[in-house]
């Protein structure tokens, strides 16, 4: 009987150990493929929604998180309200909501709906969807301090999840 609880007792050391050397954190998601990963982004200049300036130039030194939705777009319902609490976590990141909606009113609705706190710019004729080959909607492309892709996503993902990535892409290369 003893030998039984022993066998156990290790068993347990040995799962209970073995997690130790994980950490509290999963892995972030994996990317999805994108010829974009690895390289810089293009310039983009736009409007806000709120009039301001938005810069990719002028975003070097922050990790940056485009978020892309349109009103249609029922997956978005899900990755909007997550980026949101992701900025809310990370606030050192810079979040942008790029809006594929045809009007100004829709988009505004939508930044009304869901409390979007972060800069909204509207993608007109789609050119940015164009120029990040965003095809399909929802879709998250998050750059490090230096414009560079480094991660996207393709479908709706989880605040944690997201959260994740930032504090992946913030980390420098080589330090794990």
């Amino acid at each position: 009987m003893l030998s039984g609880f022993s066998a156990v007792g290790l068993l347990l050391s040995v799962v209970l150990l073995a997690g130790c050397g994980q950490g509290s954190h999963s892995p972030p998601p994996r990317t999805a493929d994108s010829e974009l990963l690895g390289k810089a982004v293009p310039p983009i200049t736009r409007t806000a929604l709120d009039g301001t300036k938005v810069s990719t130039a002028e975003l070097k030194g922050r990790v940056v998180v485009f978020e892309f939705f349109a009103e249609y777009c029922v997956p978005c319902r899900a990755a909007l309200p997550a980026a949101v609490s992701a900025q809310r976590e990370r606030p050192e990141a810079t979040f942008i909501g790029i809006s594929e909606d045809d009007g100004p009113v829709t988009k505004q609705q939508m930044a009304n709906q869901y409390a979007i706190p972060f800069k909204i710019v509207h993608d007109q004729g789609r050119v940015i969807a164009a120029r990040l080959r965003v095809q399909d909607l929802p879709v998250t492309i998050v750059l490090d301090g230096t414009g560079v892709v480094r991660w996207v996503g393709t479908t709706a993902i989880s605040t944690d999840d997201l959260v994740r990535v930032i504090d992946d892409v913030s980390r420098p290369a080589g330090d794990e």
